[in-house]
């Protein structure tokens, strides 16, 4: 019987690229060997060894131009011993975005770059990067958004998907208003030059351009725009009216809005999409194909519950997000008033298409006042969403009483018992729920002794 045998030029490329992917996770030093074995795996392996490249790191040169063609994916990142004030890694990085102009507009297979870098790039960085026809993904800082550079981000074409990320700790609200209106107006080029190709849209909500100058901006294509950060600058919402601006997606699909409250004074500022004393007539607020909403800090007195489309398959409101804090400082009462069925039932009715819902907010700091969720109102509110099949709440559940000091035995398990008590009465009550979560953190309920008032979500789920 003839002997036959394999080597690694006779596997498939699908199969030898998966194996150079695995060992490329593994660290240049496992594959750096294996591609000098032969001139034909080396070929095989070019294209994932270079597919993703991060630099300058620890290079003084950028890769040679034969291998350009391979790269799909550039960041440009901080030296790793770069661990020097600003002003240092400023100038020792020109070198680097000199270099990186040069190249980027050769780069023909280039779709995604990141700048990863806080302090701002090159007039000519940003010049060559809006020269990069195959680009597709661009993600920065808001320190990107050099002012004198102004024109020079109109000629951003054919950007299908945008981030830009407030820089930490960064914010717009005190600086004086003719930079404020720049930096705006940066992001409005940009936007304005992508606006026939862009589907992905994520920007700082300080940063959000002014409905005035998006007017003349046509987005015919977005799908998926999310707000971070601060929201728009102005506290007043109808000076700022961010619900004129999603009017206009007629194509959006998922909107989500995690802004912080913004505390003026001593006073927390909700920035409401649609605003009581808004025009009445708001029927055709939302694209009948948006799918999927999330709001952060949001408020029932906020108009855009009574709009929501029959289109919505997944709705997220966390009302007491990551800056809850803010809360307390101002002394607000109504911190845990969304669980109140009356609360949700005038807006339940607009959400009789709902798949998934999930209400998010208890943080659990006030011990003496916390009230317990009505349950029972709940699910009677809830039962009225006859498609619904996932659902997460976070809920103050019955406990046993107990006193920190006191020697009174504490039943543990009593708020297993709740959770698992109201996820069978929801599933005979909800016939189409398929999935249930109640957030259940160390800290929760009134039988744990001295709790932490920040703590990750934890939920707890019933199938």
């Amino acid at each position: 019987m003839a002997s036959t045998s394999a080597n690694l030029n006779d596997l498939g490329f699908d199969i030898f690229e998966q194996i150079i992917s695995h060992l490329r996770n593994e660290g240049q030093q496992r594959i750096v060997p294996l591609s000098l074995l032969s001139r034909q795996i080396r070929q095989h392996m070019l294209p994932v060894m270079f597919h993703h490249v991060c630099w300058p790191k620890d290079r003084s040169q950028f890769l040679p131009s034969s291998l350009w063609p391979y790269i799909k994916k550039l960041e440009f990142i901080y030296k790793s011993d770069y661990k020097q004030p600003l002003w240092v890694s400023q100038s020792r990085h020109g070198p680097a975005m000199k270099l990186l102009s040069a190249a980027l507009p050769h780069i023909p297979n280039l779709t995604t770059f990141i700048y990863l870098p806080d302090f701002p790039p090159s007039f000519d960085l940003i010049d060559a990067l809006a020269s990069t026809p195959s680009l597709h993904t661009l993600h920065i800082p808001t320190s990107f958004l050099v002012h004198n550079a102004l024109s020079i981000f109109n000629s951003f074409h054919g950007v299908h998907d945008l981030v830009i990320e407030q820089v930490e700790k960064a914010t717009l609200y005190d600086a004086p208003e003719s930079k404020r209106l720049l930096s705006v107006q940066c992001v409005a080029n940009i936007i304005q030059g992508c606006s026939e190709t862009l589907e992905s849209l994520e920007i700082p909500g300080e940063y959000c351009p002014l409905p005035n100058l998006l007017q003349r901006i046509s987005l015919p294509v977005i799908r998926n725009f999310l707000l971070t950060g601060f929201p728009p600058l102005d506290s007043d919402s109808q000076n700022y009216p961010l619900w004129t601006v999603v009017q206009s997606m007629q194509k959006l699909k998922v909107l989500e809005v995690h802004c912080r409250l913004r505390v003026i004074g001593a006073s927390p500022h909700r920035y409401e999409l649609l605003p009581p004393n808004a025009a009445q007539d708001q029927s055709n607020l939302f694209s009948s194909r948006i799918e999927s909403i999330i709001i952060s800090n949001p408020s029932f007195s906020d108009q855009i519950f009574k709009y929501l489309p029959h289109s919505l398959r997944s709705l997220v409101l966390d009302f007491i997000p990551d800056s809850w804090e803010n809360m307390l400082l101002s002394g607000n009462d109504t911190m845990l008033a969304y669980h109140k069925p009356e609360m949700i039932s005038s807006s339940a009715s607009k959400w009789a298409g709902l798949r998934a819902l999930e209400l998010q907010g208890i943080r659990y700091f006030n011990r003496a006042e916390e009230p317990e969720s009505d349950m029972a109102g709940i699910v009677a509110v809830l039962e009225q969403l006859e498609f619904l099949h996932t659902l997460k709440l976070a809920v103050e559940f019955k406990e046993d009483s107990y006193r920190e000091g006191s020697r009174q035995e504490r039943k543990i398990g009593s708020v297993d018992e709740a959770m698992q008590h109201w996820a069978n009465v929801f599933r005979k009550r909800i016939k189409s729920l398929r999935e249930l979560a109640f957030e259940k953190r160390r800290h929760t309920g009134k039988g744990y002794g001295r709790r932490a008032a920040i703590g990750a979500p934890l939920w707890v789920w019933f199938s």
